[in-house]
């Protein structure tokens, strides 16, 4: 029985592992905000019996349970719980366990610390305990209603428009992103910025391509990219590498060099990205030809997406400035 809360948190956590084994369309519709509330749910309660667990180890000290309890967890959190697809969660389940892991220990040390300052202290600790509770409150509130301030804006300021029709956008209450932007931010912890950050080490793309000795180059163009396989997910990175050129070599022509649409000049620190879209006259006659033809059968639209992987629209505007006041300068075309 002295093992009970292990076993319990061991259970818990793998109840927490339904994972997802059919395609990623598939996933996200199957498991919905609402599902994943509770799988977080179940992780919290399965920190709690592990906290549990160590607390009884800290008053009985029996090392050898404890021993059993790292043990499961670390079977459960880097062997079982496994892999970067949706079967497992990738890695998210067991930083949040975790982390509550944690602050179930850090809320236990301010209990005690807070016992034992009542003790000793009663009139005084209620008064200002109070006191921090009533501004830590206002200032939640303040936080938590001004959270989705700028959720339905748009770009140049235009905003979401509720005013017709049937199909009706309303922004949240809560906007999580917004409360805790920064929190997990390492980066900005230890100092990381576009001017020391070793990703602009030319190194990281040079070992790729063909000439080492390259410090502005030109992406190519894909667009005549066959689907398969040249366009592929797993050699369609290898592929863009292989074709990038050095804009500083006299041997590649300037009629090749025009086309480039993406280049990075590492010659300056940070490096500088540049990106300069083609009109391309040819194409624009082909498409022409094409809409004609099929502009009465079918609903044809030139649209350019660009994609950019788990990151919401907000959080885009967030952690993007840059690319977004680019991107919406570019949003009338």
């Amino acid at each position: 029985m002295q093992l009970f809360p292990t076993i319990i948190g061991a259970i818990i956590y793998r109840i927490s592992l339904i994972g997802c084994h059919e395609p990623l369309a598939v996933c996200l519709e199957k498991y919905s905000i609402a599902i994943i509330k509770y799988v977080i749910l179940i992780i919290v309660a399965s920190a709690f019996f592990f906290f549990l667990q160590i607390l009884f180890y800290f008053q009985k000290k029996n090392n050898t349970k404890q021993f059993l309890t790292t043990l499961a967890t670390m079977f459960l959190c880097f062997i079982y719980d496994s892999g970067s697809e949706f079967n497992y969660h990738g890695s998210y389940n067991r930083i949040i366990l975790c982390i509550f892991f944690v602050l179930f220990f850090i809320f236990y040390w301010f209990y005690l610390l807070f016992v034992k300052l009542f003790r000793k202290f009663p009139f005084p600790f209620v008064f200002i305990s109070v006191g921090i509770a009533a501004f830590t409150n206002y200032r939640l509130k303040s936080i938590f209603s001004n959270s989705c301030h700028n959720w339905s804006q748009g770009f140049h300021d235009t905003v979401i428009d509720n005013s017709t029709g049937n199909c009706k956008i309303y922004p949240p209450k809560t906007c999580y992103f917004e409360i805790f932007h920064g929190v997990f931010d390492f980066s900005a912890i230890f100092g990381v910025t576009c001017e020391n950050t070793p990703y602009n080490d030319p190194s990281n793309i040079l070992d790729y391509i063909t000439d080492k000795k390259a410090k502005f180059i030109g992406f190519p163009r894909t667009e005549k990219f066959n689907f398969f396989p040249e366009s592929q997910y797993k050699i369609l990175q290898h592929n863009v590498a292989k074709n990038i050129i050095n804009m500083e070599d006299p041997n590649i022509s300037d009629d090749v060099k025009k086309e480039v649409e993406v280049t990075i000049n590492f010659h300056k620190n940070p490096a500088e990205i540049n990106i300069d879209l083609k009109v391309n006259h040819t194409l624009i006659e082909e498409r022409t030809d094409i809409f004609e033809d099929f502009k009465h059968d079918v609903l044809s639209k030139n649209v350019l997406f660009i994609f950019i992987d788990s990151l919401s629209r907000t959080n885009f505007r967030r952690k993007l400035p840059k690319f977004y006041k680019w991107i919406e300068s570019k949003h009338h075309l």
